[in-house]
């Protein structure tokens, strides 16, 4: 056992970008937020300038969901450097508002437009899939992603190669760039094809979404719950939209409800992120009121259970270092390796004099590593109390249990009681004066009492 705390790595804070990290940050934060800007007032102002002004509130969902998106996602980012929540949530914000070069007069600006407007949805489904890390869990849900951005891609292309704008009705658009032909009966069956098959892309990623919150643990259930909350209007806006594009006709009001209202719902997702912040800013909260619980004597494994309940992980396991067994203990005092299962990881918590214990807890509190550093220092002093008790138990483990001491009377208690109802003392006197053996002497092996001066 000896060298076992050399097993435990040095808590992940070298994630947390350092000074000059933190204003390269900053500086791209203050590009996003400068760019969102001109963005969002180019938005509102390019409809006017056409001479087609928008209805003010139609205008103010539209350009509101590209602000509440590119708005957090600078927060994020300045929050979470080296994150890319922050740039996800950007980017759709950003794309939300590529359908507006279709206001630009100019064959390039439209020819974008029809490509890419509706690529947020698939950056979308990639916010959802890497919430709160950033980054993508699993193979599974790399595979969908790079399946869902390659058919997004290849679909809007192939649609682009046979779209003519004038043919379809529209006298005053620009040209398209990427047109090659224009066959109505190709691109009807097209238009059926991708129709079906995009409603079913839609409706399979929100199964992706709602399995990937289901196969986690109850920590990061409690993280990404706010994702699933968020993934309800979003999907239904997506899916109504695809149907109304391709297979109904809709009344001018059906087709403002759908176009300019239920966009509101995308909105959701930036909401329900910075109801996450004000969450990690109550678990600050219930950090402080540790201070109370664990003050003075604490019942075995009530620091386990408070920091448990403090980081949502049920789960969490405490070692306690024993310089006894130049290792890590648990409560009972039996040896313990700090090495933690897949999905979690070892966050040590360092006493005055050296290593005091180690949680090893889900890898999902790493994204809150001051809230996770909060926690363990306002339990130390409970946790040294503990760790002398695990401590106390590893000794006994290692010694094993004390062998019982057999109680034995005096040798004048041991003497049997002679025939003839004499006393104790009586009986002793006898046998220094005569001779007389106890009737069982000889055959219990002890020794035979003779008379003072017998030859």
């Amino acid at each position: 056992m000896s060298g076992m705390g050399t097993a435990v790595a040095p808590f992940p804070l070298d994630q947390v970008a350092g000074r000059e990290g933190r204003r390269g940050t900053a500086a791209l934060a203050s590009v996003i937020a400068a760019a969102g800007g001109v963005a969002c007032a180019l938005s509102i102002a390019a409809p006017a300038l056409r001479g087609l002004p928008l209805h003010p509130l139609d205008q103010a969902i539209h350009t509101g969901v590209a602000a509440a998106y590119i708005g957090t996602g600078v927060v994020a980012l300045l929050r979470r450097p080296g994150n890319a929540t922050g740039l996800l949530m950007a980017a759709i914000g950003f794309l939300w508002l590529v359908g507006d070069l279709y206001w630009i007069p100019g064959a390039l600006a439209f020819t974008i437009a029809a490509t890419f407007a509706l690529f947020y949805g698939t950056v979308l489904a990639h916010l959802a899939l890497a919430f709160p890390s950033g980054r993508l869990p699993g193979g599974f849900e790399r595979r969908v992603m790079v399946g869902l951005y390659a058919w997004m891609l290849v679909n809007n292309l192939v649609r682009m190669l046979f779209f003519d704008p004038h043919a379809e009705g529209c006298a005053g658009c620009p040209a398209n760039l990427l047109l090659v032909v224009h066959d109505p009966g190709l691109e009807r069956w097209r238009n059926d094809v991708s129709s079906y098959l995009d409603t079913a892309v839609i409706v399979a990623v929100g199964a992706v979404i709602v399995r990937h919150w289901w196969r986690r643990t109850r920590a990061a259930r409690y993280v990404i719950a706010p994702v699933v909350w968020a993934a309800g209007p979003a999907l239904a806006y997506l899916v109504t939209r695809e149907v109304a594009d391709d297979f109904v006709t809709l009344s001018p009001a059906g087709a403002r409800i759908v176009y300019e209202f239920m966009p509101a719902g995308l909105a959701v997702w930036p909401l329900v992120f910075l109801v996450g912040l004000l969450r990690t800013r109550l678990d600050y909260a219930r950090v402080g009121a540790l201070l109370p619980q664990l003050a003075g004597q604490v019942a075995p494994g009530r620091v386990r259970d408070a920091l448990a309940a403090t980081l949502h992980d049920p789960q969490l396991e405490l070692l306690y270092w024993s310089p006894i067994t130049d290792g890590y203990v648990d409560l009972d005092g039996h040896p313990r390796e700090p090495v933690a299962s897949p999905g979690r990881t070892v966050a040590p918590i360092g006493g005055e004099g050296g290593p005091l214990a180690v949680m090893l807890v889900d890898e999902i509190v790493l994204q809150e590593p001051a809230l996770l550093q909060a926690a363990g220092a306002m339990a130390r002093l409970a946790l040294e109390n503990e760790r002398l008790q695990a401590e106390v138990r590893s000794q006994l483990v290692q010694t094993g249990p004390r062998p019982r001491r057999r109680r034995c009377r005096p040798a004048a208690a041991r003497v049997p009681r002679p025939r003839g109802g004499r006393s104790a003392a009586g009986d002793h006197r006898t046998t220094r004066a005569g001779s007389w053996d106890p009737p069982h002497a000889a055959d219990a092996g002890g020794p035979r009492v003779r008379a003072e001066g017998a030859g």
